[in-house]
């Protein structure tokens, strides 16, 4: 990344642990053996001790962050999701083995070490609600990294695989390569409750959702090269269309966006007189959308912001907070009138600071009054089909 001038290659070898594995190679192996041996593999790796000079998260102490690795892989074990497969047929279990043997980018085996990115990514698959953007601008990605690690674990393993490889790249549903982009895994306060295995799917993911600027993890800032050459800050976080480059990108699938621009743009026509029959409107049809979507299994990812003060500014500072805020919708109520969410980032202090915010557990699962939520959402991403049949015409 040109704009983080500082990062550096490093020829420093793995001091990854051995792992020992029945010979045979994988077409020797049936499903089972394969995963017999994936198991012996992980049960190993937790063995042995976390290199902590990148800091647990949460508070953890190594035996603590040790023993939920042991659990995360008995939980495994007995799911279903471990016999996933990837949109090329490729199953969890294979690219579990290629983190636990492959061979490991020198600066994730120098900075973090194997034990920890493969703990901290079967604990991320076990329970994704700990996927976590930090105190950096990465909620659009965040958001979808925990959806693949909850729904499409293989999909997620294959690209986390790849990324950790010392080439670090893989080629998405588009064909198009997702790259690792950081040769230096420094660890700052900023990183927050982030796991170095997130870091490297975050920064990735930054990265590819906008081509034309080049993201820098330090610096949580996307770069523009100006004429002279220089490069210019442009900005934290992903804009729709980048969002929408990544969710494709990522789930091969085509994704339908709603924005309160859309809202405007019907009222508009309105005004002028103009039919406005078969428009989907934001801030009347988001909660159908969303009822199919989840009804279905499905999820939706909402892009929530601050409301605007007396002279029409949002709220700024230093801070993320306040800043238009990407989360993945888990559950409506409309009984009670309340949205709960998966919130990625740091939930230290509500992001929005407008509204109260319920937080349900420290991962990220809050809550929001019905009103107060459908008042801040400004774009709705979901998949075309929730909306067949909408705007229902008026009885």
């Amino acid at each position: 990344s040109a704009a983080c001038a500082s990062w550096g290659t490093s020829s420093a070898t793995s001091t990854s642990p051995t792992v020992a594995i029945t010979s045979g190679t994988d077409s020797q192996l049936d499903a089972g053996d394969e995963r017999t041996n994936l198991l012996e593999a992980l049960y190993t790796l937790a063995r042995h001790p976390v290199d902590t000079g990148y800091p647990l998260t949460h508070s953890e102490t190594p035996a603590e962050w040790q023993a939920a690795f042991v659990d995360a892989i008995r939980s495994l074990a007995a799911s279903p999701r471990l016999s996933d497969i990837d949109h090329g047929g490729v199953s969890l279990v294979r690219w579990l083995h290629h983190l636990c043997l492959g061979p490991l980018a020198p600066a994730l085996a120098r900075d973090v070490g194997r034990v920890r990115i493969v703990g901290d990514f079967v604990r991320n698959l076990d329970f994704p609600d700990r996927i976590n953007q930090g105190q950096k601008g990465t909620c659009a990605v965040t958001s979808v990294e925990s959806w693949l690690a909850a729904h499409h674990p293989a999909e997620y393993g294959r690209v986390v695989a790849g990324l950790a490889r010392p080439e670090g790249r893989i080629l998405l549903y588009n064909g198009e390569p997702m790259v690792r982009d950081e040769e230096q895994l420094v660890w700052t306060e900023m990183e927050g409750q982030r796991s170095p295995t997130s870091r490297l799917f975050q920064v990735a993911g930054m990265e590819y959702a906008d081509p034309d600027t080049d993201y820098c993890n330090s610096a949580d800032t996307h770069y523009e090269v100006h004429t002279d050459g220089l490069p210019v800050a442009a900005g934290t976080g992903l804009g729709i269309s980048a969002f929408d480059r990544l969710l494709e990108g990522l789930t091969g699938e085509i994704w339908r966006i709603l924005t309160d621009q859309d809202d405007k743009v019907t009222a508009a026509l309105a005004a002028l007189g103009l039919p406005t029959e078969g428009r989907l409107r934001l801030d009347r049809d988001a909660p159908t959308i969303l009822t199919r979507a989840l009804e279905a299994g499905d999820t939706a990812f909402v892009t929530l912001a601050a409301r605007a003060d007396e002279s029409g500014d949002r709220r700024s500072g230093e801070t993320l907070i306040a800043l238009p805020h990407k989360v993945r919708v888990i559950q409506l109520d409309p009984t009670g009138r309340r949205v709960h969410f998966e919130d990625p980032y740091d939930p230290s202090e509500p992001w929005i600071p407008d509204v109260e915010t319920v937080l349900h557990d420290h991962y990220g699962h809050c809550s929001m009054a019905w009103d107060d939520f459908f008042a801040l959402m400004v774009e709705l991403s979901f998949q075309p089909i929730h909306a067949v049949g909408l705007p229902v015409a008026p009885a």
